[in-house]
């Protein structure tokens, strides 16, 4: 599955996972280098999520929503891409 069709109603409703997970590292003041050191995840990675190259396994999921205090619950979306 390609992340561009995944969508976060609250998060950024128009964008891309990879945009909500780049607005959320910008909003918690973080470089990429940063959060990889705080997550474990390789900071090459994070690049490819924020391009939509990618999307997070679920536990990596849980790694960033720790971090960058998304809700677990949060909701995404389908999305025709």
């Amino acid at each position: 599955m390609k992340a561009e069709v995944l969508r976060h109603e609250k998060l950024n409703p128009t964008g891309t996972l990879g945009d909500a997970i780049r607005a959320a590292r910008l909003q918690a003041g973080l470089t990429r280098e940063q959060l990889s050191e705080a997550t474990g995840v390789p900071k090459h990675w994070l690049g490819r999520w924020e391009r939509d190259r990618s999307i997070p396994s679920e536990d990596q999921w849980l790694k960033l929503s720790k971090i960058l205090t998304i809700p677990l619950k949060s909701n995404f979306i389908l999305a025709k891409g």
